[in-house]
Parts: C-alpha cells; structure tokens; sequence
C-alpha cells in the first residue's frame, strides 16, 4: 500500500467517525430535551 492511500483510508475513517459521534450526540440530545420537557 502507498503511503496516500493509508493517509485517505486513515482521513475518510476519521471523517465517518466524527459524523456518527455527531449524529449520535444530536440524538441524544433531542431525546434528552423531549423527555425532560413535556408540554
């Protein structure tokens, strides 16, 4: 394997976990907000 393609497959994993963390956190947050405030 070349170098740059260890650094993509190293980048394009970074980037996939940082926007499921992310989403997760969105989530979470939202679930978060229904269940504490209840109109």
């Amino acid at each position: 394997m070349k170098t740059a393609e260890i650094f993509h497959l190293v980048g394009f994993g970074l980037a996939h976990t940082v926007r499921t963390g992310r989403a997760v956190c969105e989530f979470a947050a939202s679930n978060r907000q229904s269940h504490t405030k209840k109109f």
